[in-house]
């Protein structure tokens, strides 16, 4: 349940950030921050939802253990 509540907040903090570039102050550091922040954060959601980091996390240790045999 907290998952979807912290995506959702997630987009709105970045529609917040596009709104202050885009309509309030510009492109300043503490937007730009914002922005490459949420950017971020989403990526990571994208990521770990996709499942994609446990598929490199399962190729990671198959090599590692093919290390060891040889």
């Amino acid at each position: 349940m907290f998952g979807k509540f912290q995506d959702s907040l997630l987009f709105v903090v970045l529609a917040y950030a596009i709104f202050r570039i885009g309509w309030g102050e510009g492109f300043t550091t503490m937007n730009i921050f914002i922005l490459l922040g949420s950017l971020v954060a989403i990526l990571s959601m994208v990521l770990r939802r996709s499942g994609y980091l446990e598929t490199v996390e399962k190729k990671k240790r198959e090599a590692e253990g093919k290390k060891k045999n040889v």
